[in-house]
């Protein structure tokens, strides 16, 4: 990250702000269209291209000393493998911040059978918005339920019992607790 900064790819590296200045705001569609050029990110800096980009990550408040890292007006040519990678990890995280929200519809579905409460989760991805980035699809797997009244009468089509275990919750590695602690 320091050899992109000295090339002038990316701003100060050496910080752990989250937040640019409210002032950067009316710079960052250019910044973000400069990445129409990069294969792996180019449909998302298009999709931004016209809108009105979220605000969340501008505040002077919470700005001390240097901003969040970005991009720059430079666009890096032939990188090694860990710069690109880097540089894309700054660029995706830049366009999942100023991206739109990610907006899920979820439902519990609870029925009883013979005295026993069965429970079943619905879950459908409604807009991808900042999640769309990095995980390519931009979907989650949905669950999709019929429409089903209360106290409706439902057939038992099919039984089945299954034995599994559970995993304690991993242990902390040092960079988790770091991580928690912050």
């Amino acid at each position: 990250l320091q050899r992109l900064y000295e090339e002038g790819y990316v701003s100060y590296p050496r910080t752990s702000c989250r937040h640019i200045r409210e002032d950067m705001l009316e710079k960052m569609p250019a910044l973000l269209s400069l990445l129409k050029g990069n294969p792996r990110l180019a449909r998302h800096a298009e999709a931004l291209e016209g809108k009105a980009l979220s605000t969340h990550a501008a505040d002077n408040g919470k700005v001390s000393g240097h901003h969040a890292i970005i991009i720059t007006e430079n666009i890096p040519g032939k990188l090694p493998l860990d710069e690109q990678n880097l540089y894309r990890m700054v660029a995706g995280r830049m366009l999942e911040a100023f991206s739109g929200d990610y907006t899920k519809e979820e439902a519990d579905v609870r029925i009883e059978c013979g005295g026993i409460l069965f429970e079943a989760g619905y879950r459908r991805t409604v807009h991808a918005g900042w999640k769309n980035v990095h995980d390519g699809t931009g979907k989650e797997e949905d669950t999709m339920f019929p429409s089903w009244g209360q106290d409706e009468v439902l057939p038992v089509t099919d039984i089945s019992v299954r034995s599994v275990e559970t995993c304690p919750v991993p242990l902390f590695t040092e960079a988790s607790l770091l991580s928690e602690m912050e």
